[in-house]
């Protein structure tokens, strides 16, 4: 079997049992690519191809976490190769760099409360035209229900029940489906915010970016959270360093946001919820 071949049969497989395998197979692909050019007629992955594919990314600077998330696909690759018998090199694990460990900032309850308050003076924008009324409320779902941005950004009219106060979550990690409960004052918001797009022709994503048929983009959400950061008056370290809109599922008074669970706010973080 050829590789591009192989590389379609195992995103399959994985599929078939609840992997997304989205981004995996991309860069596999893309391995495939690579090993056509650098190794013609190659149909499997041998220690050559293998070291020379890690050794072309060190060459582009890539960080640590970028590298492991390069060599693992080729190293399920190789293995799916070998339980059907081609000789196939796996990439030994524990030989790259780690990727140093990331401390998420713990916001206080005034940093939250002057971040959402920048959020809610986001101007009209031609290239985006609903980011005004988008940009206040996904970082305040992601704090007060523990959502992922990307969980947050491609929620869809319809995962949004603003009467039961649910958010449907489709194929998050591992592929799974959940529902996560909504608190009263942020449900209220959301229903504010429904109310402002619900009618746009084409209103596919609940969050839309250039167009309503178009999702906000990470770029977008990251280079508006930066800005926000910025006027709000809390610095940020760069690359690597934070905060993160990731680090708004965390909260400084011990209280941690998580899905499906609901936890008593005290003091700032409370007036936060209050106000949005």
């Amino acid at each position: 079997m050829r590789l591009a071949g192989a590389i379609t049969a195992l995103a399959a497989e994985k599929r078939a049992v609840g992997y997304k395998y989205d981004a995996e197979e991309r860069i596999l692909t893309r391995f495939e690519a690579f090993c056509r050019e650098e190794f013609p007629g190659l149909d499997t992955v041998t220690r050559a191809s293998a070291e020379a594919w890690i050794t072309a990314a060190r060459e582009r600077g890539v960080r640590p976490a970028t590298l492991q998330g390069l060599a693992a696909p080729v190293r399920e690759l190789a293995r799916w190769l070998a339980r059907r018998g081609t000789a196939a090199y796996v990439f030994p694990p524990r030989t790259l760099p780690r990727p140093a460990r990331y401390v998420p900032h713990i916001y206080t309850g005034r940093e939250l409360a002057d971040l959402f308050a920048q959020t809610d003076r986001c101007r009209y924008s031609s290239e985006v035209p609903f980011r005004h009324l988008a940009m206040p409320v996904p970082f305040r779902t992601v704090y007060a229900c523990g959502l992922r941005v990307s969980e947050a950004r491609l929620l869809r009219p319809g995962d949004v029940d603003t009467s039961a106060g649910v958010l449907q979550v489709r194929d998050a990690k591992g592929g799974k489906d959940r529902q996560v409960p909504v608190a009263v004052p942020l449900r209220e918001r959301l229903a504010a915010y429904r109310a402002a797009v619900a009618g746009q022709p084409d209103w596919e994503w609940f969050f839309p970016g250039a167009s309503a048929d178009r999702p906000l983009t990470l770029v977008n959400v990251y280079r508006n959270f930066r800005r926000f950061l910025w006027q709000a008056g809390i610095s940020h370290g760069g690359r690597g360093h934070g905060p993160r809109v990731h680090d708004l599922r965390h909260y400084a008074d011990g209280w941690v946001m998580r899905p499906a669970v609901t936890f008593p706010l005290a003091g700032a973080a409370e007036l936060v919820l209050q106000s949005a």
